[in-house]
């Protein structure tokens, strides 16, 4: 029986199993390019990321072209982005598969900003960006002045300068690692003098418990917020956290519109709430793949990427887990960090 095709909009599937049991490594490390970079700066890199950010002395190359003001790496260890490792028959090692941001800084640059602003605001000049902005009230803090404190800040805003009642939130999002500490890859480094190591630990890019977790209720909140008033909201993701999407329900285009790219795009822009920007990060360098346009439920629903367990499957791994018998008959242990006898 024939497979049904994927969604147009669906990337390659990730094997979850490779992504836990590979080790991953710094892939960009402080801006520079871990598996270009000589051997004497990778052990400085190294070095410099058992220091404190402060201490360490790094400027963020990402933050710093865009804004054109020097600002400093904030992010502990200084990984910018990580890849999977792999060694050779002969002991090489070797980096492949996606590039995998796990810093949001690493997530923006002016030219994919500026594509944006051109897609969603129309704008081709006069674009003008702004960092943090406040877009709620405290309905329990007051200011000094008396009036209410701000709650919660936008990532970014896109907005024309000659008319600042046009613009659209850019939110970024990037995943978080989880595994052993990261000092053990950064002290192999060290260990090997510079030269590219296999990481000693596993660690890897932990999508469930970053991404869902915490873009949802961004986008429950700010999207939901500006939407009311036909705000759009872009969220910046890579390709390896749109992979662990599943299929994204697009706004849909009438077929009236389908021999017109131009009305379909505006229709589709004109009926959205979420717009996701999938950027790719091949290269060392950052280049936009392509735009989603959907409402606010159906990007939860595609970065939740789950669906109810049967039932009858449910109750087999409760009367696995309570059982003292494996499915033999023999007698076997429950597991005692998680099944607790109360009576």
């Amino acid at each position: 029986m024939t497979a049904p095709a994927a969604p147009a909009n669906s990337s390659p599937p990730i094997d979850l199993d490779q992504v836990t049991s590979q080790k991953w490594g710094p892939s960009e490390w402080f801006g520079k390019e871990v598996a270009t970079a000589s051997g004497p700066e990778r052990l400085k890199l190294a070095k410099d990321a058992l220091l404190a950010s402060k201490e360490a002395g790094h400027d963020c190359p990402h933050l710093t072209a865009l804004t054109g003001v020097t600002t400093p790496c904030s992010k502990a260890g200084g990984v910018c982005a990580v890849q999977r490792y792999s060694q050779t028959a002969s002991g090489g090692i070797n980096l492949a598969g996606h590039r995998v941001a796990i810093c949001p800084s690493r997530l923006v640059t002016k030219d994919v900003l500026l594509e944006i602003a051109k897609k969603v605001l129309g704008l081709s000049s006069g674009v003008v960006l702004v960092k943090e902005v406040p877009y709620s009230l405290n309905m329990t803090k007051v200011k000094k002045s008396g009036e209410p404190a701000w709650a919660g800040r936008i990532d970014w805003l896109l907005v024309s300068e000659s008319d600042p009642s046009c613009f659209v939130a850019v939110e970024t999002q990037s995943v978080y690692m989880s595994g052993k500490t990261q000092d053990g890859t950064f002290n192999a480094f060290i260990n090997a003098n510079g030269a590219l190591t296999m990481p000693p630990e596993y660690r890897h890019p932990d999508y469930k418990s970053s991404v869902p977790k915490r873009l949802a209720p961004q986008l429950e909140s700010k999207a939901r917020h500006l939407s009311s008033t036909s705000r759009k909201t872009v969220v910046i993701v890579d390709e390896f956290v749109r992979a662990n999407m599943s299929a994204l329900v697009e706004i849909p285009v009438p077929k009236g519109y389908a021999d017109n790219p131009a009305r379909a795009d505006k229709h589709k822009l004109d009926s959205c709430q979420v717009i996701f920007a999938i950027v790719s990060l091949e290269n060392g360098l950052l280049t936009l793949s392509e735009l989603l346009y959907c409402t606010i439920d159906a990007a939860k629903a595609a970065l939740d990427a789950v669906g109810p367990m049967p039932q009858a499957e449910f109750e087999k791994v409760v009367r696995q887990m309570v059982g003292t018998d494996d499915a033999k008959g023999r007698p076997k242990k429950r597991l005692a960090h998680k099944v607790f006898k109360l009576s």
